[in-house]
This record gives C-alpha cells, structure tokens and sequence, in this order.
C-alpha cells in the first residue's frame, strides 16, 4: 500500500468522523483492512472508529491485531486498556495500560488507569507502583496520593505511615485519608496521632 493512497483513505476517514458518520467510516476502513498489505494503523484506525460506535468488543479484536503488528506503537496499547477496562477485563487491562507506559514514560494516564485497573482487581501492589508513578509524574496528584496511600495500606506497607501522616497534614486530602485510614484499619483510628494534623485534631 502506497503512503498516498493511506493519506487519500485517512482523509475519507476524517471527513466520515467530522460528519459523524461513523458507521461510513468504519466500512471504508474494513476495506483497507482486508487488503494483505495493509499497514498497522488501519487497525488502530479501526478499533478507534469502533470506539466511537461503542462497539467495544469488535474495537479489542483490532487494536489486538493493531499491537500484534507493531508492538512499538504506544496509542494502540493505550485505547486497549481503555477498552478492556470498559469490559472488565481489568488485568487486560492494567497489562496493556503499563505497556503503553513503557512506551509514553512521560504520559500520566498510563500509570493513572493501570492503578485504577489495579485496584479494581484487588492487585495492592501493582495499584501502589501506578500510582507512584503518577506522583512522580504529576507531585500532589490528588488521586495518586489517596489511593496510593489505599494500596499501601491493604499492603501493610512501613510506607503507609509516612503516607498517612502526609496526607493528614494537607487540609484538602485530610477527610480522604481519613476515611481510608478507618477502612484500613478495620474501623479503628490510630490510636497515636501522627504529624501537625494529628495533634491538631488530639487537643
């Protein structure tokens, strides 16, 4: 297949999507896809047009065949984590999320949704490792603080203490790990208050 003939089909495509004809799309793509040279990125095109039509489950079939070909290409690795956490399949997920992270080290929703996938498949140790990778990425990330702070202390983590003690001390994240700090430990605050925010809360 031609570069040129790859740009006129990518152009039918986007103008399909900008009338919002998806379905148009999706039928000029399949035909691309069928053809024995068709390049990788008809697949990713494909499984994204079907993302669109919220066709998941046909969207997972070609971005699998779109990383298949090109392992190196971190966008499709992405939208198949996207996909397979809309269906649940949350280790899929978390698997294909972390790949794309390898690849986009600089990407903050990798390690975001590879912890939140994590965490929905009770996999505390992995949930702690994304979301200390987003903190790295993104330093005060709400979302990385409190449930990285969850994962570690499902874990029983020496590092929840510190965690915990942090994020006491921050007036916005205070009622979060509060919460988390009575569910992680069985409905019972710790009985030494840690950090200013503890002995502020002690007098």
């Amino acid at each position: 297949m031609t570069a040129a003939f790859w740009d006129k089909v990518r152009r039918e495509v986007a103008a399909c999507g900008q009338a919002g004809d998806w379905r148009g799309a999706e039928a000029r793509l399949m035909a691309v896809a069928a053809r024995p040279d068709a390049p990788p990125a008809v697949f990713h095109n494909l499984g994204r047009v079907l993302m669109m039509r919220r066709a998941t489950a046909q969207a997972v079939a070609w971005l699998r065949r779109a990383v298949a070909a090109d392992p190196r290409h971190p966008p499709s690795w992405f939208e198949l984590g996207r996909c397979l956490f809309e269906l649940r399949d949350f280790a899929g997920a978390r698997d294909a999320l972390l790949a794309a992270g390898r690849l986009m080290p600089r990407d903050p929703d990798c390690p975001r949704l590879a912890g939140r996938a994590a965490i929905a498949m009770g996999d505390w140790r992995g949930a702690a490792d994304a979301f200390a990778a987003l903190e790295r990425l993104v330093p005060g990330d709400e979302e990385a603080l409190l449930k990285g702070y969850t994962a570690l202390s499902e874990l029983r983590a020496p590092q929840a203490v510190a965690m915990r003690d942090r994020l006491l001390a921050n007036d916005k994240l205070r009622g979060g790990a509060l919460i988390r700090t009575v569910r992680a430990s069985a409905g019972h605050l710790p009985l030494r208050p840690m950090g200013r925010a503890g002995r502020a809360g002690a007098k």
